[in-house]
């Protein structure tokens, strides 16, 4: 899944669904939300040209994947 779930309303949901599907899965996700992303309001112009309703730490990527 290159670049998909930042993309879903409910992602957690899309992942539990997609769960078993294949025995192996690769994830891409952008990692936009960081302290200078933040103050520059990079992630709000990512969102709105991108269409991401969902950003992510590496933590909380590893953890959303958990």
């Amino acid at each position: 899944m290159m670049d998909v779930f930042e993309h879903v309303d409910d992602y957690l949901g899309f992942l539990k669904s997609c769960k078993g599907k294949s025995k192996n899965t690769i994830f891409h996700i952008p990692l936009e939300m960081t302290v200078i992303g933040i103050l520059r309001n990079h992630f709000i112009i990512s969102g709105n040209s991108l269409g991401h309703l969902h950003y992510f730490t590496k933590e909380t990527a590893f953890a959303t994947l958990g």
